[in-house]
């Protein structure tokens, strides 16, 4: 019986302590709050929440002719009336959602399409930037001009995000601007989870971008500081065969 009841309570949208509490009342008796708490062993101030809120369900029910104020459970009956009440609503719904399944499933798509974007400005914004880039649940796929990236970032900030990285266990792909600065990255690839091809001279950029997950990041250090995350997996799929493609082609 005592099944029976559990799964009628969650079909009416109770959580675990609120059928706790309430089977507490239900299973031995009315009582009043301070026996239920007793019972249950919930902290006072959980119980007094359930309580408000099996009240408001109509699954508890207070009794001001005893001594005191006592908590009584809902009858049978009340309990499915409330099931079936719940049931015809659902049924309703499911009927709404049917009739109108062909807007939601373009609805849908259109959320899927269209790209999320966030933008930061300041030091601050570009290393939430880099927190996000470290979120990365594999490798991570990198542009970058290592001589514009150090005017803004000193080389202890450079060393904690590939300390952090490394720490992750992300790998990294770097495309790096053929120049000096980027000459030094690839010489210490092997101690930092990294592999960096050169790209061919005069190409030249500011910004950095980082593809990762579903996501494309850039960071731009030429004049103002600009950080751009885009959440889009059509975006970063051309972003990863753009990378690819020049990968392949540096070999």
């Amino acid at each position: 019986m005592e099944t029976i009841l559990r799964s009628a309570l969650a079909s009416l949208g109770c959580d675990d302590k609120e059928i706790k509490l309430f089977l507490a009342c239900y299973l031995h008796g009315a009582a009043p709050l301070s026996e239920l708490i007793a019972r249950t062993k919930l902290p006072r101030s959980t119980a007094y929440l359930m309580t408000k809120s099996l009240l408001e369900k109509g699954l508890l029910v207070e009794d001001h002719k005893a001594y005191g104020k006592n908590l009584s459970a809902a009858e049978p009956e009340t309990l499915m009336r409330l099931v079936a009440a719940r049931q015809r609503q659902m049924g309703r719904q499911h009927l709404a959602l049917e009739e109108h399944l062909g807007e939601l499933h373009a609805l849908h798509q259109t959320s899927q399409v269209r790209p999320r974007v966030r933008t930061f400005q300041g030091t601050s914004g570009l290393l939430t930037v880099w927190r996000d880039i470290l979120t990365a649940h594999g490798e991570i796929l990198i542009w970058t001009n290592q001589a514009t990236e150090t005017r803004l970032f000193s080389l202890p900030q450079h060393a904690q995000f590939i300390r952090e990285r490394r720490a992750n266990n992300q790998p990294a792909r770097v495309l790096a601007v053929q120049n000096p600065a980027g000459q030094t990255l690839q010489k210490i690839d092997a101690d930092n989870l990294r592999e960096t091809r050169l790209l061919p001279d005069g190409v030249d950029f500011s910004a950095e971008t980082y593809v990762y997950d579903h996501k494309i990041a850039m960071l731009d250090y030429n004049q103002d500081i600009i950080g751009i995350i885009i959440e889009s997996t059509q975006l970063s799929m051309a972003q990863r065969a753009m990378f690819e493609a020049t990968w392949a082609g540096l070999q």
